[in-house]
């Protein structure tokens, strides 16, 4: 400092002017050395102090002031001493201040700031501060306080970012509060902001273990519509859910929006839906899913097939189950003695046995070479069916063709 070279010192008021002027222009390396200064000499004041604070929030370091002695009570009356003087905009400061209560954990001091001066002087914080809230409320489990502000955020026409909202729908599922979960997620338009996979998975599955299906529906059909398609251990709950209330529509419905995104259910999954339609008697709708997974090429398991053919034997439905064991083939399969047997003791029982019989060894031996075993299961199945006349006739095709 060149006038202390000189000899020459400054009193209280002039230090103060000087370092006023120093945290204007942003000269923090000397501000320090003025301050210092200024302690040496015990001139020290609440000015000094004000002038602290504006450094401090021009450096964005507000932190400083709380650790200083550790008093967050001093740091506070600062807060008010800098309010008073209207050095710098005090929404800066502000938003300083509670993201240091949060950070050190004082949520209640914080929410308490936020609403004295919502309430005198109306402060609003910004999407930021609003967000740093949250988050450490939701750690903390405190979720009406949560909805409260999101609300209040609405209400400002401030949005919270996707990341705050789909973890507050997940903590809400989380915590069983459904019926705010539910209300947050039919407002999600409002606030203009999308819902992740994750928390479309956490709706679906809290909704079907509260036995609300239709509910978990009509999340599941908007997640689809919305790009996203639940994970196969969600989609396995509610189709187990839909297939055990019988809704099969909407069982159906999903089954084709699932094939259609290319989508296969798992094994089980379709097992289950397959059984309930046949339980239902729903023929039609039965060979219609069938039938859209052929056309998209899609590979049913072995036991689904056997199901099937099965479910279409119980039904009377001998055509069908027929050309089955055909299907099976071209899928790479080889069906067994037991469910060509079962297939023919079923054509056994039509009003054409004979013809429905041989056309189905004729499709057999079109598709593959004649061999021992496809006789042999034609003769066993009509040994079964009690049908000697049928057997002799068989025997005599593969008499003819050796």
């Amino acid at each position: 400092m060149c006038w202390i070279q000189e000899g020459v010192d400054l009193d209280a008021f002039a230090y103060h002017v000087l370092l006023n002027s120093l945290v204007d222009v942003g000269y923090f390396d000397v501000v320090e050395m003025v301050v210092k200064h200024i302690r040496v000499r015990a001139i020290q004041n609440e000015v000094t102090h004000s002038m602290m604070m504006k450094s401090f929030c021009k450096q964005n370091e507000l932190e400083r002031a709380e650790n200083k002695d550790n008093q967050f009570e001093k740091a506070a009356l600062l807060i008010e001493e800098f309010h008073k003087m209207n050095l710098v905009s005090m929404e800066y400061a502000y938003s300083v201040w509670i993201r240091d209560l949060v950070k050190a954990g004082k949520l209640d001091g914080a929410l308490e700031f936020l609403k004295d001066k919502q309430l005198v002087e109306g402060y609003v914080p910004d999407v930021f501060r609003y967000n740093s809230l949250i988050c450490r409320l939701l750690i903390e489990n405190r979720l009406i306080e949560v909805c409260d502000l999101l609300m209040e955020m609405k209400g400002s026409g401030i949005l919270p970012n996707d990341v705050i909202m789909n973890a507050t729908l997940c903590f809400l599922c989380k915590a069983g509060m459904m019926d705010v979960a539910m209300d947050l997620y039919d407002s999600r338009a409002a606030f203009g902001r999308s819902v992740s996979c994750m928390a479309y998975n956490y709706l679906i599955n809290t909704l079907v273990g509260d036995d609300t299906v239709d509910e978990a529906y009509r999340v599941l059909r908007n997640s689809i519509e919305h790009g996203y398609f639940p994970g196969k251990k969600t989609f396995s709950i509610i189709s187990n859910a839909l297939c055990r209330e019988g809704k099969l529509d909407k069982m159906k419905e999903l089954v084709l929006v699932a094939l259609d995104l290319n989508i296969m259910p798992n094994d089980l999954t379709y097992y289950k839906f397959i059984s309930a339609l046949c339980r239902a008697k729903i023929v039609e709708d039965v060979y219609l899913v069938h039938g859209q997974l052929n056309r998209l090429n899609k590979v049913a398991s072995r036991s689904t097939y056997v199901h099937l053919i099965n479910s279409f034997n119980k039904l009377s439905i001998g055509d069908i189950a027929a050309r089955s064991p055909i299907e099976m083939q071209e899928k790479g399969y080889h069906p067994k003695r037991k469910l060509y047997r079962d297939v023919i003791c079923r054509l056994c029982q039509t009003d054409d046995i004979e013809k429905q019989v041989f056309r189905l060894l004729k499709m057999q031996l079109a598709r593959l070479q004649p061999s021992s075993p496809i006789y042999n299961f034609f003769i066993d199945g009509a040994g079964h069916a009690r049908k000697p006349e049928l057997a002799r006739q068989v025997y005599e095709v593969v008499s003819y063709q050796t």
